[in-house]
Formats: C-alpha cells, structure tokens, sequence
C-alpha cells in the first residue's frame, strides 16, 4: 500500500498553533490496512532529523503520530525525550490528541514532567522528559508530538530504530552534516544501507513495517527491528571537540583509555588481596578468592560527566574499595586492581546486558553496550566454562563480578554466545563470549521413594545444580529466604504429587564446589491411582523438573534461542507389596540438532529404576525448525511425565 501522507520537518515547527498541526491531522484522517486483534497501536509516522554543527553541537527534532488501537494501546500515547544535564536539554516539545470525534487537545508545557532517566541509579545526569496523554487516549484516537532536543557530546554517532515492534506505515531519518564531513553508515537487521543524498544531507526512509510479536527465548523487540546506525568523521585537522571512531579497533582503545587508569591498587586494596589470598592453593584459588569479594560489593549506580563518556569510566578502584559500592564498570575495575596485585592481567570488556543478539559486529560503537566485566588472563591448562582462547592473547577467564550468583569460572546465561569487546590501549577487540556445553550447566537429581499397597508414597529428592544452574537455583533462594522459598518447593512439588507434604527442606551454595544442593523428604497418601482392585498407575518421576523453553504455542514468527543446559535424572521405586510391572514405557534414545534425551525404564528385585539423560544445545532454532523442536520438547516432557502400570500378583 501507498503510505499515508509524510510531511518534512518545517524550519518552524509551530508550536504557538492551539489545534493539532495539519500533518497530524492529515495523518489521522487517512486510512490504515486492517491488524489482528493483538496489534494495541499503529505508528503513522515516525521521523527524527539530526543536526550536526561544526562546533559539534547536535540538534534534534522529532515528530510521531500513533493511532491507539486498543485500551491496551493507550500506554502508546506518551512524548519523550532523554538528554544529560549540563549538556543538553529539551528545547521545545508539544503533544495533541485527536480523539475518534476530532476534537484536538493540546499538551503544552504545563504537561511536560522531568525525571531521572533511571530510578535504580543513586545519582545521575540523564533525564528524561515526558508528556504522557494515555488517560485521555481511548481507542481510535490518534496521538501526534513534535520535539526539539539539543546536545553536546565527545561521541560522534547516531542510530536510528525504524520501528519499537509495532506496525509502522511510515518510518524517516535525515542526518546533516556541515560541509567536508564525513558520514560511514550501517544499515543493521534489514535496514537498506544506502540513503538518499542531497547535498550533506542524507536520508534513510522505511514503509509498512509489520507488527513484532514478543515470544518466548527470542531475541528482544529492540534487538530485532531495523536500524541505521552512522559514524560521522569531522575533516582532518578540524578543532571540534569529538573523537571519531572508525573500528572496533579504536573504540577499544578509547575504551581502555578510560577503564585502565582506574583499575590501581592502594595500600588498602594491597592489603585485602594478600589477606583473601593467604593459603590458596593455586592460581585459579585466588581468582575465586577475589572474585567472591568484588561479587558482594554492592551495587549502586553513579553516573556523571555521561556527555564526555564518564557513563562507561569506572570510579577509582580505590574509591570503590573504601565505600564498598559500586556499578558494573567500578566492580569490574576493583577486581581488576585487586588481580594486579598477585600480577594476574586483566581486561575491560564491554558487553550488551539483555539480549545476546543485540550487538552488531558491522557498527564499531560504544553505544552497542550497556554493562561491564573483565577478562582474566590465565594459564593455558585452566578449563572452565567461561574460559577460552583469543587469538593474539592467550587463554582468557570472562567473569561478571555484578552477578552474585554465578561464581567465577562460568557466565551467566545472558552472556553467553554475546559479543563482547576487548579493551586494550593498542587497540580494541571484539569476540564472542564462550558458551557452556550442556554438561556444564545441569543438574543432577536423584528421586527415591517406596509405594505402599494403596497408593501412597514416601521419599527423598536431591538435586545438585551445577554451572550457571547452580547461580540461577542459589539467586532464586537468596532472593526467596528461606521461608518463602520452602513454599515454593512446597508448591512446586504439588504440581506433579497431588494432597503432597514436604519437609525437611535443606538448600543451599557450596562455594567451594560451586554447586547449589537441595533436598526434601516427600510423602503423599493418594499419589498412584488404583484402576481396579488388581491394577495401579504410577508415574515414577514424582517430581517433575522441567527444562527447556515453553513450545506450548503451535507456531512461532521468529527464532528461539536455546540455552546450554542438561538433567541427568535416577528414579529408584520399591515396589508395593504384592505388585508387579505389567506395562513400562520402552527406552527411549533421540538425538537431534538442538538436543537428546535417552531415557530406559527398568525392574529387578522389586525396584523400578528410570535412568533419564537431557541435554539441550546453545543453537538459534528458526521458525521453520520450530515444529520439530515442539515435537522433541514433546516426548521429552512425555517421558518425564509417563506412567507405568503395576499389576498385583
């Protein structure tokens, strides 16, 4: 279809106008192709021009038309600019609504509220602006704004998302250039890479954009929709006060630049590190030793001087140690001094926190990254999950000494198979972190329990989580307490064992061997079910564990990604008195792309024994796949699930 009727940014925006401008209503007089029913909102339009001044200064100007579609679309109807005190500001922004009746009402400035862009951080120079109209935004209303921003910054970078999931009928980005400079673009996830040039002015444009459902185990909405990202160079010589960044190379660089001159041990620091490292056995013993430390400095999120890239420099590792808080980037640069201290190297490493997709290797850009961690150089012989070899560095350890649950030697799933970059004063790097084998993150469960003549049971579970099972089972407990998080097994445990008791819940983390134990006793009067006075159905796994993605959907639009994760499963059943096995189901073995199980049911002596491997792989299963995947996912979950029945002698 032909899109709705785009108007270019005027050199007055006209925000003196007491209706809606006639862009806007234009826009909500045209027709829109039909959506499903789960489409809550259509973006009309979409456009962002961005100035750029030889002095380096930027000046934005926006403007967006939605049409609420849903009373859930109505959280669409929202204005909002970020910018960073003391280098930027909001210079102008407005809002009109148009409802179904076409009575245009106005948001000016006695609407605009201002707040910190993030709530979690104790202090920081990002504010966010907002108009937000959804209490008057009933379906069918249409919600336009126009914005004027302006700022200075050292980055010389922009990126532009074409759409936020929604269908998007018309969707522009202009960036212009003073004379002799130089634009290098990226059209990322779709976008067209070539745009339409006039002058130094230069133009990328999208229409009909098709709605982008959020699923299950897929990347997220802002990873996936098109973008254009620029790199703009001033000429050779200018004096303006940005740094071009051309590669990866030397964004690395500068990213070292402001990571390594902070990571410096004091006295006092010098002082904890021989006190942790006292008597540890190896190399790897004081890694953990620190690295358990850093992991329990709290967390708090400072962020100043943002406009001249103070968002990604660490506080002094000193600072850090003697107020015992920081973010990412300050435990990451308090674990660095404390390794440099027994001589250990170590790394900056900028890293996306989120969506493992997310960063794209053909942009060389700091904004691709919002966390920090390091990595740890370490001798060749060292096996570890999060271990791997870099070409041109030797074998280096990736730790995350934010994560309080994942201890040293593996990463958090969320970071596994990302890219990451490399900081180094010679210059940058960017790898993919290491990913886990399945093996690494599983865990271990052993079911034991005796049937009596009428159904009941009585038992034992133990389970032992191990790899970044382990920190996701120990964060989940942490966060619990003990009390509620008995509750949850309690629960847990009644989903499979009906009119179930438990007790003597024990759980908890060994550091020393990295894994989370849990166990329970377990008992339940009415769990198998008589048929008839000579037959019994009993399903041996009486705790069911589940593993693997949700495929409860018949079809998916896009692809799942799979962690690396495995269960290695022994049920031992003594048998009711007087009873036998008359039906079992067969061994089961099943190897496929993105995973197997091999399962065997077997009797003696009055003992049922089910003996169940499962292992899912770290692959990206496209919707094509997806079928197959469901239909594995299937007779794994009907093997954990099956029954046997026992018939009396």
């Amino acid at each position: 279809m032909k899109p709705l009727l785009v108007l270019a940014f005027a050199a007055t925006l006209g925000f003196a106008a007491d209706e809606a401008p006639q862009w806007l209503r234009d826009l909500a007089a045209g027709q829109i192709p039909g959506q499903d029913s789960k489409v809550p909102a259509v973006v009309l339009l979409h456009e962002r021009t961005v100035t750029v001044e030889e002095t380096g200064r930027v000046v934005e100007r926006r403007r967006k038309a939605v049409k609420i579609l849903t009373n859930q679309g109505r959280r669409e109807a929202v204005a909002s600019e970020t910018f960073i005190q003391g280098a930027g500001k909001v210079r102008e922004m407005q809002a009109w609504l148009i409802p179904p009746d076409g009575k245009a009402q106005k948001y000016g400035k006695d609407r605009v509220i201002e707040s910190a862009f993030d709530s979690m951080s104790m202090y920081q120079e990002a504010r966010t602006a907002r108009i937000a109209a959804a209490s008057d935004a009933d379906p069918g209303s249409v919600f336009g704004f126009e914005t004027v921003t302006e700022e200075k910054s050292v980055f010389t970078q922009f990126s532009f998302e074409f759409q936020d999931g929604l269908p998007t009928i018309a969707s522009r980005f202009r960036m212009v250039l003073p004379a002799g400079w130089e634009a290098k673009y990226f059209g990322l996830r779709g976008a067209k890479e070539q745009p339409v040039v006039e002058g130094n002015s230069y133009t990328w444009e999208m229409t009909d954009l098709p709605f982008i459902d959020r699923e299950e185990s897929s990347s997220s909405i802002r990873g996936s929709v098109p973008r254009i990202a620029v790199n703009y160079i001033p000429p050779s010589g200018a004096a303006v006060p940005v740094r071009p960044m051309k590669d990866w190379n030397e964004v690395g660089a500068w990213m070292a630049e402001l990571a390594d001159p902070q990571a410096k041990a004091d006295a006092a620091i010098t002082s904890k590190v021989n006190e942790l490292t006292a008597g540890a056995a190896d190399e790897f013993a004081k890694i953990k030793a620190i690295a358990q430390f850093t992991q329990r400095i709290r967390y708090i999120a400072i962020s100043t001087g943002l406009a001249k890239g103070g968002g990604m420099k660490p506080h002094a590792a000193s600072e850090v140690f003697a107020k015992s808080y920081g973010d990412c980037k300050d435990k990451a640069a308090l674990t660095r001094a404390m390794l440099g201290v027994i001589g250990i190297p170590s790394y900056d490493v900028s890293i996306f926190s989120g969506d493992r997709t997310y960063v794209d290797p053909k942009w060389p850009s700091p904004a691709q990254f919002n966390h920090a961690i390091l990595a740890i150089k370490v001798g060749n012989s060292l096996n570890a999950p999060a271990a791997a070899d870099v070409e041109g560095h030797g074998r280096l350890l990736f730790f995350d000494p934010t994560d309080e649950s994942t201890p040293a030697g593996n990463l958090p799933v969320y970071l596994q198979g990302s890219y990451g970059l490399l900081g180094f004063d010679r210059g940058g790097k960017l790898v993919k972190m290491p990913v886990a084998q399945s093996t690494d993150n599983r865990i271990e469960r052993t079911i034991r329990f005796a049937v009596s003549p009428d159904g009941s049971i009585k038992g034992t579970v133990t389970e032992a989580h191990r790899g970044t099972a382990a920190g996701q089972a120990r964060s989940k407990h942490e966060a619990l307490g003990k009390e509620n998080y008995t509750k949850s097994i309690e629960r847990w445990v009644s989903t499979s064992a009906q009119f179930s008791t438990v007790e003597g819940v024990n759980a908890g983390f060994d550091p020393a061997a990295a894994t989370f134990g849990l166990s329970f006793n377990l008992a339940s009067e009415r769990y198998a079910r008589m048929m008839n006075p000579r037959l019994m159905l009993l399903k041996p796994t009486a705790v069911v564990r589940d593993i693997g993605p949700d495929t409860n959907e018949s079809q998916r639009t896009r692809a799942l990604i799979l962690d690396s994760e495995a269960m290695v499963e022994t049920i031992e059943v003594d048998l009711p008195q007087g009873f036998q096995v008359d039906e079992a189901p067969e061994p089961l073995k099943l190897d496929k792309p993105f995973g197997r199980i091999e399962s065997k049911f077997e009797v003696a002596a009055g003992k049922l024994t089910v003996k169940r491997t499962i292992e899912l792989r770290h692959v990206q299963v496209e919707p094509a796949q997806y079928k197959e995947l469901r239909e594995f996912m299937g007779l794994v979950r009907g093997n954990q699930t099956a029954p046997v029945v026992l018939i009396r002698k």
